[in-house]
């Protein structure tokens, strides 16, 4: 098939891209430099410049390909417009990529939820995070309604290394490089926030999973392990040669004068202050399902621990590691 892969420079995108692109399928990725085109010309995949607010890239992108994957952002209202409108009574697939955080509470570090999340679990999002439920809601309606087979995957904290031009993930270098800065592993308030993860691995995995036959109108929580950021931060802590010591780098009572739990609502903090960026304040954990769906312990060969063990840091990052069968379990049932 030939498929088109937004952020396909990118670390979800370009790890999608790049497994398409060894299955045999030709990829159309688009990227808003020629200099990143280039790069992806040199890998074997098409690249076609543009933006997400380009309406005729989007178009013409979703429109000669087979199958389109969404990986550049959640949080692009216009873009799922043009690609779910382009998609309309086509019959083909797209896939769009949310975020975990849609079902984020507001600990602030200081408390660990009980909640499970699973697929279909009734939720109220933050009021930062109803936009992107929205966008999640629009994808899922075309895959009933408009004659499209659409669906989203929804990944947790993801780890490990990428296969595409970006080889590094979000979340754990930034909190690293903020750690070596203070001398001690940071987290906020208590640190007892609880995050949901996924291996990198698995997580493509299921992208080529959901391309192959997903129901349209279907939503997955992607992770294989969970944990609480305080024990993040004392593992980047050992790896650094800080002895495991962590300090809050940020006080609960500070984010209140910031005004809470939302990422832009820090903007007026110096960046120094900040040890890792994004909703990564707020704890949330979504349902162990792809272990259970197994019916046995099916988990990527190495966890977030061993990650951060091996390697806190982009050099280029974390040693290989054998993908599991756990986000297969998450179609294949």
């Amino acid at each position: 098939m030939k498929i088109f892969v937004t952020g396909a420079s990118g670390y979800i995108g370009g790890s999608v891209a790049h497994r398409l692109k060894e299955q045999g399928h030709h990829v159309l990725g688009l990227v808003r430099t020629k200099e990143k085109a280039a790069q992806l010309e040199a890998r074997g995949i098409e690249a076609l410049l543009g933006s997400l607010d380009d309406a005729e890239a989007l178009r013409s992108g979703a429109i000669n390909t087979d199958a389109t994957v969404n990986a550049a952002s959640s949080d692009h209202f216009f873009a799922v417009k043009m690609l779910t409108d382009a998609l309309a009574g086509s019959g083909k697939a797209l896939i769009h990529t949310s975020g975990s955080s849609i079902v984020c509470d507001d600990a602030r570090g200081d408390s660990a939820s009980e909640k499970i999340f699973e697929d279909e679990t009734a939720f109220t999002p933050m009021a930062h995070r109803a936009a992107r439920v929205e966008i999640d809601r629009i994808v899922r309606t075309a895959g009933v309604q408009r004659g499209m087979r659409a669906c989203v995957v929804c990944p947790t904290m993801i780890y490990g290394k990428g296969t595409g031009l970006q080889e590094v993930s979000d979340q754990i270098p930034k909190l690293a490089k903020k750690s070596q800065e203070r001398g001690v592993g940071l987290h906020l308030g208590k640190g007892l926030n609880i995050w949901s993860n996924v291996f990198i691995g698995d997580l493509v995995d299921l992208y080529m999973l959901a391309l192959e036959k997903a129901p349209s109108g279907s939503f997955f929580f992607a992770e294989n392990g969970e944990w609480p950021l305080k024990s993040v931060s004392e593992s980047i802590s050992k790896s650094l040669g800080f002895g495991g010591r962590t300090e809050a780098g940020i006080s609960t009572k500070r984010l209140r004068k910031w005004g809470g739990g939302h990422a832009s609502r820090w903007a007026p903090m110096p960046e120094s202050e900040l040890p890792m960026r994004g909703n990564c304040w707020v704890g949330f954990r979504v349902g162990q399902r792809l272990t259970r769906r197994c019916g046995k312990a099916c988990r990527a060969a190495s966890s977030l621990s061993d990650e951060v063990r091996n390697d806190p840091f982009p050099r280029p990052c974390f040693v290989p590691l054998e993908r599991s069968p756990a986000a297969r379990c998450a179609i294949e049932r």
